[in-house]
């Protein structure tokens, strides 16, 4: 019998997905000591090495456990078909980033927004990717590090298209970004890159901008309009109060949007 650690390490997993794959899908049953410790036996670690196996193989998790609760260990995984392996990226981005393999996540992210448009690549691929995110760690399947690892890769690559979309010398921009203490920007940052795409002069202010600092770049620029980022309902106390700042402003339009 092993411990977690022991197992994890003989099945080539870290401890963190091992208990994932066991509270969620139920892949392993392991023996309790007195203490109530984990104990793993060899026909355990062979069901957790043949999850992995499928899961590298292009198989979501939730597959590659129904399959090998209903077949047993595969002897050699069958390919995921293309349709597939595209429906489950979210998912592989998910593992990726629970595994902290960067290179898996950019490999992922690559095939997300070479999809189609960065638009639609975006609203229909990257951002429900970021949502399992947030979902898996709210579960307990990705710890702190994994998901600011993860997000930080998508961070970087809504900058770069943010900066390929170039830059417009316009008198009267449009500013964009988040109110006080509001630090979940990847949201506010696409909007931001599609506006510039599309043409619009864009200032991105970014997150935790406070109050007064709205009024101020919205002076310095002469800007025709705000957009107020509210990615949660924490964000809104907040949001409205720089709404409030800036419609004392008679020239610039204030507009607000977001899951929150």
């Amino acid at each position: 019998m092993y411990t977690i650690k022991q197992a994890a390490l003989r099945a080539g997993v870290s401890i963190q997905v091992l208990r994932a794959w066991e509270r969620r899908y139920g892949i392993v049953r392991p023996e309790r000591t007195e203490s109530g410790y984990r104990l793993y036996d060899d026909a355990a670690i062979e069901r957790v090495r043949a999850m992995r196996q499928l899961v590298e193989d292009g198989w979501s998790a939730s597959q590659a456990a129904r399959e090998i609760d209903a077949h047993g260990l595969p002897a050699s995984p069958a390919p995921v078909p293309r349709l597939e392996r595209e429906t489950d990226l979210t998912a592989s981005f998910v593992q990726a980033a629970a595994d902290l393999d960067d290179g898996r996540i950019e490999a992922i992210l690559d095939e997300l927004f070479a999809s189609s448009s960065f638009e639609r690549a975006v609203e229909q691929r990257v951002m429900p990717a970021l949502r399992a995110l947030g979902d898996a760690w709210a579960e307990g399947m990705v710890s702190v590090a994994a998901e600011h690892a993860a997000s930080h890769a998508v961070l970087r690559r809504l900058s770069a298209a943010f900066e390929a979309a170039g830059r417009l010398d316009v008198e009267s921009p449009v500013l964009v970004g988040l109110p006080p203490v509001s630090r979940h920007e990847l949201g506010a940052l696409a909007f931001a890159t599609a506006a510039r795409r599309r043409g619009i002069g864009v200032v991105y202010l970014g997150a935790d901008v406070p109050e007064a600092s709205w009024r101020d770049a919205a002076g310095v620029t002469g800007a025709r309009g705000v957009v107020i980022a509210i990615p949660t309902p924490e964000d809104r106390e907040s949001a409205e109060g720089v709404a409030d700042t800036m419609s004392e402003m008679a020239h610039v339009l204030v507009a607000v949007g977001g899951p929150g």
